[in-house]
Parts: structure tokens; C-alpha cells; sequence
């Protein structure tokens, strides 16, 4: 699970940690990391869960004015506990969580397409008797 702080202009805004694994950022108020200004996009970007890419990703979602990771312009890039990123006027400081934790060990947390964890029963339909 990752914690993101939010800063601007070197004052902390708020510090969260997110419980899932695809986090929006942007402008539209339904962002999950929303930042108020016209420098950011309404889709800007997104950091997501991979393991097949290394453990969480921040990636560039289209934005007018691009993504910062470390001082350096990214489209997508593996984030690292500590990693800086800068969206506008805003810097985003991520620590990685337990998933990423995981993922670093080798271990890979197996989903079914569906999204639901495999090996664990949702419901179960019972059978129905025959008439004698």
C-alpha cells in the first residue's frame, strides 16, 4: 500500500496512504490525488501497481504538460520508496508499501481477470435435491 505526501511550495498539504493499487491524479474532482491548477490536466497521471513491471509505476496520462520524476521528464517509470514527483506546482513524494515490498521479494500476488483474488470462494450454489 503506498503513502503519498503532497507538497507545495515546500508547505505539506496532507500525507495518505492508498489501499489500492491504481491511484488518479489530476485536476478532475473525481482524482483520487486531486490538484488545483490549469497547469495540470484533468487526467494528468496515474501511479498503478505492476508486477510484471517492477512494482508501482507512475506514468503520464496524456497530460499537456508532462510528468516529473526526480527532476528528469518521464512518460513511465518503476518508482522507488523516497522517488519525487512533480505535477505543476506540486510535488508528490511517494514511500512504497507493502505490494511493491512484495513484489521487490519475488512473491507475485495472483488475480483473476475479474479482479477477485484466485483461491478464495465469492459464493457457492447450492445443489438441488431430486425427487424420489
Amino acid at each position: 500500500m503506498p503513502k503519498l505526501t503532497l507538497t507545495k511550495a515546500g508547505e505539506t498539504l496532507w500525507s495518505h496512504d492508498y489501499g489500492k493499487d491504481y491511484i488518479t491524479i489530476g485536476r478532475h474532482s473525481f482524482a483520487d490525488v486531486p490538484l488545483d491548477s490549469t497547469m495540470v490536466s484533468r487526467h494528468h497521471a496515474v501511479i498503478r501497481f505492476s508486477a510484471q513491471e517492477g512494482g508501482y509505476i507512475v506514468e503520464d496520462a496524456g497530460s499537456s504538460n508532462g510528468v516529473q520524476l526526480n527532476g528528469e521528464d518521464v512518460q513511465k517509470s518503476v518508482l522507488k520508496d523516497g522517488d519525487r514527483i512533480q505535477i505543476g506546482g506540486y510535488l508528490i513524494i511517494f514511500e512504497q508499501g507493502a505490494a511493491a515490498e512484495a513484489a521487490d521479494e519475488g512473491s507475485v500476488r495472483r488475480r483473476a481477470k475479474s479482479g477477485i483474488d484466485e483461491g478464495h470462494r465469492t459464493f457457492e450454489i447450492p445443489r438441488r435435491e431430486e425427487n424420489k
